[in-house]
């Protein structure tokens, strides 16, 4: 039964993604290009050896982590879009630890990305005070203190922490003791990918094997039934946005520790708000979020992969994945936004 119920939530997403498909195949038409080919590139070109299944698995690691940052405050009903913000302070925090701290791998890895963590959810801890005890819009300060976090972080780096030899906006190289470990060369493939897979299942735990799973989850689906019921809706958010900002600063730590090697202003593309449709995707389901991050990590992957073998430009390749993006995200934000109206309306 539960089976059943698992392939009819499955089918939405499916279906948008296979319109996503047949709306981006009229474009390549138009342009005079074989769809075929393109989605070949696109989609499977990227497993079709180790070096490109390696720059998925390097893309995947932010992007499943910041799934999981965005997904565990979803659940909660709050809706954490300072994700970016968060991760690059935990980002400074981890290489900060891996530029002065001096001890060997075992620890200095441990505690940079402890570090990276804790930074993120003090921050996080901001939005949450300030929406459980004063009803502050937490969609508006997150935000804002994505800015905040920037200007803070490219301070750092271009005043007290810039080497006198840097020819860029960076911080000094972290530690050789401090790299994660790559597994799968040449690509820049690391063991932070088993971090993040783990830590999918562990969130999935938390959420539906424990008792503050239940109540962050109820908090989410019908906080006046959750008061009712004897929990506290403050206390939930509070927590659901400590855990989200510990996965927000973890992404930053993780990404320094395995592919940057140094804090860099800019190092991330959008790693933070691209965790919110990979989330959307999923259905905010934790075991889901891995698959959801893969698709968006092959179509990273699949982008230079369609201009080598194609006559598309980098623009029209970013239409095609922006299309495919829109659809996917449309359709579980829909889903999300409904079943919060009809729990509500039940309770």
């Amino acid at each position: 039964m539960r089976a059943r119920r698992l392939i009819i939530e499955a089918l939405p997403p499916i279906l948008s993604l296979l319109a996503a498909l047949l709306v981006a195949a009229l474009i390549i038409l138009a342009l005079g290009e074989n769809p075929v080919t393109v989605y070949r590139a696109l989609l499977f070109e990227p497993f079709s050896s180790l070096r490109t299944f390696g720059r998925v698995l390097e893309v995947l690691v932010p992007l499943l982590l910041s799934g999981l940052a965005v997904a565990v405050a979803f659940r909660a009903g709050v809706f954490n879009l300072g994700v970016e913000g968060q991760l690059y302070l935990g980002a400074f925090a981890a290489a900060w630890v891996g530029f002065t701290l001096a001890a060997p791998g075992f620890l200095q890895i441990p505690a940079a990305m402890a570090f990276g963590a804790i930074v993120g959810a003090l921050y996080a801890l901001i939005p949450a005070l300030l929406r459980a005890y004063f009803n502050a819009d937490e969609i508006v300060t997150t935000i804002m203190l994505n800015y905040v976090a920037f200007s803070l972080t490219n301070y750092l780096i271009t005043g007290p922490f810039r080497p006198p030899d840097a020819g860029s906006a960076q911080s000094e190289a972290i530690a050789l003791t401090a790299h994660l470990g790559r597994w799968l060369p040449p690509s820049r493939a690391h063991i932070g990918v088993f971090i993040a897979l783990a830590l999918a299942v562990l969130l999935y735990l938390l959420l539906y094997r424990t008792t503050i799973g239940y109540e962050l989850r109820m908090a989410g689906a019908n906080p006046r039934f959750a008061e009712y019921g004897g929990v506290s809706v403050r206390r939930t958010i509070i927590m659901a946005m400590i855990f989200s900002g510990l996965l927000a600063g973890l992404v930053g730590a993780v990404e320094v520790l395995g592919i940057q090697y140094r804090f860099r202003a800019g190092f991330s593309p959008g790693y933070g708000f691209d965790g919110i449709t990979v989330a959307l995707l999923a259905r905010v389901e934790p075991l889901a979020i891995p698959l959801a991050a893969l698709l968006f990590a092959a179509l990273r992957a699949g982008a230079s992969i369609v201009q080598l073998n194609t006559e598309l430009g980098r623009e029209v390749v970013d239409v095609l994945q922006a299309i495919i993006i829109l659809f996917v995200t449309a359709e579980g934000l829909w889903y999300f936004l409904r079943r919060r109206r009809a729990l509500w309306a039940s309770g």
